[in-house]
């Protein structure tokens, strides 16, 4: 006679397909958009400017806008992934690790963006680096 082991009726339980639950969604709900709001890659001319960093906006899942004011005219620059952008503390050590969504707000900062094809903004930010 065949002994089976104690684990086999664990096994079938893991292998048994799974049960389908319904869903059901509020009519207010809505999903996040999957196309970016502005290009993936921004290819133009690179650039770097000064300033104070204001309107600082983050959405879903990982965009950042924000504005650059200073001795020139604002700039509006974005990056679709804020963790894509190198961020530099100058002449200051950060208490902990930086939140650009809350930690960008009034800094004085040197960027450094390349120009897009989104004419909606001056580019799409790739360094910052951010002063006390």
């Amino acid at each position: 006679m065949l002994k089976s082991s104690p684990l086999f009726p664990i096994l079938l339980l893991m292998a048994a397909p799974a049960v389908a639950q319904q869903v059901t969604t509020d009519a207010n709900v809505t999903a996040p958009s999957t196309q970016p709001r502005h290009p993936a890659k921004a290819n133009g001319p690179h650039h770097a400017a000064y300033g104070t960093i204001r309107s600082v906006t983050c959405s879903y899942p990982s965009v950042i806008e924000f504005k650059l004011v200073g001795p020139a005219r604002p700039l509006k620059v974005y990056n679709n992934n804020f963790a894509g952008i190198d961020v530099r503390a100058v002449n200051f050590d950060p208490d902990g690790p930086l939140n650009p969504c809350k930690d960008f707000e009034g800094m004085k900062a040197d960027i450094q963006y390349a120009e897009s094809s989104d004419k909606s903004v001056s580019g799409q930010v790739f360094l910052v680096e951010l002063h006390k």
